[in-house]
């Protein structure tokens, strides 16, 4: 058990997390490799206002019923930078 972060965008009602294996709690959530960090500073250049958040609070029953765009926002990352999942 523990803390759990999510990039949340209270603007356009959307959230992400880490995708797949990737851990979702500290230190794990920043350590090398885990594509978390480049997710959020990704799509904050583009315009979007993620903001991250922990699911220890009353928010986190809100923004569940948000849109989860894990999947879109890694394919993103993706195809932005080609290899960077080796590295």
């Amino acid at each position: 058990m523990g803390i759990y972060y999510y990039a949340v965008d209270s603007q356009d009602r959307t959230f992400f997390e880490p995708p797949r294996s990737f851990n979702n709690k500290t230190p794990g959530l920043y350590t090398k490799g885990n594509p978390f960090p480049s997710m959020v500073v990704m799509m904050n250049s583009r315009g979007y206002n993620y903001e991250i958040e922990n699911d220890g609070g009353a928010f986190y029953e809100e923004f569940c019923a948000w849109k989860d765009v894990t999947e879109e926002v890694y394919n993103e990352l993706l195809t932005t930078i080609p290899g960077w999942e080796n590295g």
